[in-house]
């Protein structure tokens, strides 16, 4: 190999000391299969031609290709190759017979000879002779001869320079000739003085080759163009004067006319003689029967690796020249070239690599596991096929774009799977709030029905209280015991539906807290003993020693389980008895087990019983009663509580059931003193009752009929808060869902007014229907002493007087408007009147029946108003928004409410005027405060 332009310190310099040479150039996922990901194998297509096509892919690919080319070069040398090198060591040897570098051309015409005599088929010269030297005759002379033929190298220049007389090119008549030649401006021949003849230069070929960008070589071309006229590389040269009369195989060139190699190590390099024992062998006859088996029938070439110039980059490393065109030649004479992928041969790794993302395509959505092992399995083919090309055809495999293509599937199936996981999850949650939001609504359900039936259990069972203390005969006092059964059973099924309703909305809460065990199951037993003795039942409770005194857990719960599983077995037990047997159950659980002598239950029924609105047998409900419920309850209860509850049972031999609960032991806080007797209110209570329903008003009055109380009656929220704040009460009875004002809004009104005015605190006792738990915490954050459910007995009443209630309020009498230092709002309601009776009355004429009707109308309508005007606004309702307003406006009007018109009609204004009738927030506000002392005015006794 030579450099670009001849050495300019005269003939014989390596030819390879300087290689020169050109430079290298949506729609969801999971919906119809096949459609939803359809946009994926298209995506995959597409990164894998890019990757394939794009300049950097060829950078990219490199190493890969590096790898595949050192894999597929011979790991020994070829047959009949020599290199004679002409090394520093050589030079030094021969510098006293031959004189300095470089030598005289007599020296190559006798290395040319001596290579004959020893039986060389071919010598190839590969040094650049690009100038006249002496002993120039002597080597034409030699090349001449006959024998085995001598090839010269010559070298492609990059700028045009005089180079003495162009020779007609040597055109391949064999058919070698490729269609793209490496093109160069001008052509470093050599010297005319080697011709054997004017204008027939000798053989001849170039050794000016390509590098890559990285300096390495990796293709040759086989041809070379020079102002239109082809010249062979030196290897083919070769070829030519060594194997040309043999048509020549179907070299695998690339489009440009290139030849792709493979270099192999130092274990593949052609045998190589130093120059120095060559030219000993010249003048010793025993040294040239020596290498005459070394050279005989061997294509030999000379070149110098002298100075380390003469070396170029292999992928398998830095190699000298003359060896690697020793290589090239042979890889030309065996057929051993490497051949250039078709693009079937692309298209076949490219079409296995995309099967993956047609099979995510068709399946309509990702799984990563499955969409991984098809990216293996199809990375597996695409190597399956590459390493097939590579040995049977010796093709290097184009596997980075394959590669793209499967990382891209596997990436995109993670992000598709991601999206997804991301859709299910904002679905989730939408769920979530859907059912959070069904929930509340199932929540305010509930308690609208607790509160609706409740009240008038609240009459029903409060009246038959009333009757149950009254002179009655056998007759009547049956009627009365029956309706007071009735009603427990009501309110008990009430009680079951409200706490099956909130376990299965998951918001039924457990408090646990210390209590007395065998204090509690006492109490059980002295409720349901008179059942029990009713129907001549034994009734035993029987507690082991080792059971602990306190428990922590939730006394109310598990007072309810237990007396669900008592109850039942009292009344499915008609002769016997029923006992309840408590025993620890291994270190860290209590045993309640309740056994009876009752019917029995078949064993096919046992889970049976445990459903809601199931019993063992449907004549059951008709001969015993009851829903179903209980037990059921009773088993969610256990689960709760981190227990369960078993059932041991067969037909006619009674009942064990089994209620297994956590045993975490807890030491008693103060034992609580139990009235034994009604208590009786102390003298003179003065009590306040804040409640809108006449039948509850009445049940709550007839009570403490005969007791020394005094009852006041407010029928909304604000009259009570009024009434409060001008009278000192010992005890409030508030009822929640009022009017105008709910009552836990009252009682946080009126403790900041108690606050403001320095006044003792007055008890105040939440009404509700509400059972909730959540309902008697809500109670007690507002400011109430005690949340008394409805319906309540008379005991519980006076019990809660007789508990609450405050000194005797000597300062009864009604307190002079506002305190002073109350607030400036307070002080100028107190001195303005809240209605113009003589104006109302005046405008209609002086009809006061008429005016009386409309002050009662004005009472309902305005209590309600705030409740009706929310309800609109909330489900955007403009225009009843605006009927509301003006309705409040023409009714405060006609009762001369005047500041509540004025701020009705300052709302009514800005609805008018508000986009989509937003109401303005300062006069909606000014509206609900405007009206809170007309609905107290209006609310007041006569």
């Amino acid at each position: 190999m030579s450099p670009s332009e001849p050495d300019r310190h005269g003939s014989g310099a390596p030819a390879g000391s300087a290689l020169a040479g050109a430079p290298a150039g949506a729609v969801p996922i999971g919906a119809r299969r096949g459609r939803a990901l359809w946009w994926l194998p298209l995506a995959v297509l597409a990164i894998g031609l890019i990757t394939a096509f794009a300049p950097f892919a060829a950078r990219l690919s490199q190493p890969l290709l590096d790898a595949q080319q050192r894999w597929l070069a011979p790991d020994a040398p070829a047959a009949g190759l020599l290199v004679v090198d002409i090394d520093d060591a050589s030079l030094a040897a021969l510098a006293p017979q031959l004189g300095s570098w470089p030598f005289r051309r007599d020296v190559y015409a006798l290395v040319i000879e001596q290579l004959r005599e020893l039986g060389a088929r071919a010598i190839v010269i590969d040094l650049l002779l690009t100038d006249v030297h002496e002993g120039d005759a002597a080597l034409a002379r030699a090349i001449g001869r006959a024998g085995a033929p001598v090839v010269l190298a010559a070298a492609g220049l990059r700028h045009a320079i005089g180079n003495g007389p162009r020779p007609a090119a040597r055109d391949a008549a064999d058919g070698t000739a490729a269609a793209g030649a490496l093109s160069w401006p001008a052509l470093a021949l050599p010297a005319e003085s080697l011709w054997p003849a004017p204008g027939h230069p000798p053989p001849l070929g170039l050794v000016s080759v390509p590098l890559d960008a990285d300096g390495t070589l990796r293709r040759l071309p086989l041809w070379h163009e020079v102002q239109g006229r082809r010249w062979p590389s030196l290897p083919l040269a070769v070829w030519q004067a060594v194997d040309g009369r043999t048509p020549p195989p179907p070299w695998p060139l690339d489009d440009r006319g290139y030849a792709h190699l493979t270099f192999g190590g130092a274990e593949a390099a052609p045998p190589t003689l130093s120059f120095a024992r060559l030219a000993q062998a010249a003048l010793d006859p025993a040294e040239a029967g020596a290498l005459a088996p070394l050279v005989r029938a061997r294509v030999v070439f000379v070149g110098s690796s002298a100075l380390a110039a003469d070396s170029v980059l292999t992928v398998a490393g830095q190699m000298p020249a003359t060896p690697v065109l020793a290589q090239v030649y042979a890889a030309l004479r065996d057929d051993t070239l490497l051949r250039a992928a078709p693009h079937w041969a692309l298209a076949l790794p490219l079409a296995a690599a995309l099967l993956p993302a047609l099979a995510i395509a068709w399946r309509g959505r990702p799984r990563v596991a499955r969409d991984g092992a098809l990216v293996a399995i199809a990375a597996l083919a695409v190597l399956a096929l590459g390493l097939g090309l590579l040995h049977a055809a010796r093709m290097p495999a184009l596997t980075l774009a394959p590669a793209a293509m499967l990382a891209a599937t596997l990436w995109l199936s993670l992000w598709c799977h991601e999206r997804s996981l991301q859709r299910q999850a904002r679905h989730l949650e939408h769920a979530r709030e859907v059912a959070a939001a069904t929930s509340r609504t199932k929540s305010e359900f509930l308690a609208n029905v607790s509160h609706e039936m409740r009240t008038p259990m609240n009459a029903l069972l409060g009246v038959a209280d009333l009757l149950a203390d009254t002179p009655l005969d056998t007759e009547q006092r049956r009627h009365v015991q029956v309706l007071r059964q009735s009603g427990q059973t009501l309110l008990q099924l009430i009680d079951h539906l409200l706490d099956l309703a909130k376990i299965e909305a998951g918001r039924f809460e457990l408090q646990p807290a210390p209590f007395a065990l065998r204090q509690t199951l006492h109490d059980i037993m002295s409720m349901l003993r008179p059942r029990a003795r009713q129907k001549g039942l034994a009734f035993e409770l029987q507690v082991a020693d080792d059971v602990p005194e306190g428990l922590l857990a939730d006394r109310h719960r598990l007072g309810q389980a237990v007396t669900n599983l008592l109850a039942n077995a009292i009344k499915f037990t008609a002769s016997g008895g029923v006992m309840l047997d408590v025993r620890r159950e291994g270190e860290e659980q209590l045993r309640l087990e309740v056994r009876d002598s009752g019917i029995g239950i078949a064993p096919s029924r046992h889970e049976q019983i445990f459903e809601p609105f199931s019993q063992a047998d449907g004549t059951i409900t008709r001969v015993y009663g009851g829903t179903g419920l209980g037990l059921a309850i009773t088993r969610r209860i256990a689960g709760l509580m981190g227990g369960r509850v078993d059932v041991d049972s067969a037909p006619g031999e009674g009942s064990r059931f089994s209620l297994v609960v956590p045993l975490v032991a807890a030491a008693l806080p103060a034992a609580p003193q139990h009235a034994a007797e009604i208590p009786a209110p102390r003298t003179a209570a003065r009590v306040l009752l804040a409640e809108d329903n006449d039948v509850n008003v009445y049940v709550f009055q007839a009570m403490l009929d005969g007791e020394p109380t005094r009852v006041d009656v407010a029928v909304n929220g604000p009259t009570a808060l009024a009434m409060a704040q001008e009278r000192v009460y010992d005890i409030i009875f508030m009822d929640v869902q009022m009017p105008g004002m709910d009552g836990l809004t009252v009682t946080r009104r009126l403790r900041a007014f108690e606050a403001v005015q320095a006044r003792p605190r007055t008890p105040v006792v939440a009404l509700t229907a509400n059972a909730f738990e959540e309902d008697v915490r809500a109670s007690r954050e507002a400011g109430c002493d005690r949340h008394l459910r409805k319906p309540f007995s008379k005991r519980e009443l006076l019990a809660t007087i007789a508990e609450l209630a405050t000194a005797p309020a000597a300062s009864a009498a009604v307190l002079p408007g506002a305190a002073p230092g109350a607030p400036p709002a307070a002080q100028a309601a107190a001195a303005t009147p809240v209605l113009d009776e003589h104006e109302a009355i005046a405008r209609l004429g002086g009809d006061l029946g008429r005016h009386q009707r409309v002050r009662e109308h004005a009472a309902v309508f305005v209590a309600r108003w705030a409740d009706d005007f929310e309800q609109a606004r909330r489900e955007g309702r403009a225009e009843q928004m605006q009927a509301l307003v003006h309705d409040l406006h023409e009714i405060a009007s006609r009762i001369g409410a005047h500041p509540l018109a004025r701020a009705a009609a300052r709302l009514e204004q800005s609805l008018r005027e508000a986009p989509g009738g937003a109401p303005d927030a300062s006069a909606y506000a000014a509206v609900r405060d405007a009206a809170v002392p007309v609905i107290a005015a209006l609310g007041r006794p006569d």
